[in-house]
């Protein structure tokens, strides 16, 4: 796990992005299976006051990369499925767990979309 503090000066305000690298990277293919999801899809977990920066960079770049959205928070079995916490927003990579907790740029999720 990895925390960055990012200094957003024009705003006055920090965010705090914490990036996850579970140790236990498989993905059972029945997850995939179940909720229609391919291993370069990212899951996209949000509530809409926590998450309202980053639902118009994740609308944007849709065109470019899979997403799936979701924002039923305590859906046990699918959130089992790909190691969400409950904290929002998150970003998750499906094939590989990989996660981002917290608001990113447009040029981190695409980053990291593309590595997926």
């Amino acid at each position: 796990t990895t925390a960055t503090v990012k200094d957003n000066a024009e705003e006055g305000t920090e965010n705090v992005t914490e990036t996850e690298t579970p140790s236990d990277t498989s993905v059972n293919d029945d997850c995939l299976n179940k909720y229609n999801l391919t291993k370069n899809t990212i899951i996209f977990y949000y509530q809409k006051f926590y998450s309202d920066a980053m639902i118009p960079i994740v609308q944007e770049l849709e065109s470019s990369y899979v997403f799936y959205k979701t924002n039923e928070l305590w859906n046990y079995e699918f959130n089992s499925c790909f190691g969400l916490s409950g904290i929002t927003p998150t970003v998750v990579c499906a094939g590989t767990k990989e996660k981002i907790i917290g608001e990113i740029s447009k040029t981190e999720l695409a980053d990291f979309a593309g590595n997926c």
